[in-house]
């Protein structure tokens, strides 16, 4: 992604995806979301990934507008998808957990390779059998 305000490269916040979807979570069913707060104070890297979080099936609405003329958001709901992501990301422990493997990995991961590690925390937390921790090939 490319920052439209900056021309600077815009990477993928997991922590700004999490943090939207509690939002979203949060609010009344059946009221579509047209204001988003969340830490993030700027409004083309908010809209960056609302949008591509529309993309990847997690929120079901409409993101318009650009950078020059300014943004508008429609968010209708989580989607199930969207849900599911969140039930495993959402608690804090396992969350710092994956956090901290990505930071030791020193890359960026895929939100499918983020749920699974996520799932495999969560299993441990839980004291599901399974693997405590998923091997990354890199």
């Amino acid at each position: 992604m490319l920052n439209v305000r900056t021309g600077e490269k815009m990477k993928r916040d997991m922590a700004l995806v999490r943090e939207i979807l509690f939002y979203v979570e949060a609010q009344p069913a059946g009221k579509p979301i047209q204001e988003v707060k969340t830490s993030c104070d700027d409004i083309n890297t908010l809209a960056e990934h609302l949008s591509i979080m529309r993309e990847a099936g997690l929120l079901d609405g409409k993101v318009y507008g650009d950078a020059d003329q300014g943004w508008g958001f429609m968010i209708n709901r989580l989607t199930w998808e969207g849900h599911d992501f969140l039930t495993t990301v959402k608690n804090d422990k396992v969350w710092k957990k994956v956090l901290a493997k990505i930071k030791e990995m020193g890359t960026d991961f895929t939100l499918d390779i983020v749920k699974e590690l996520a799932k495999s925390y969560l299993k441990q937390e839980i004291g599901m059998p399974g693997k405590a921790d998923v091997q990354v090939i890199l």
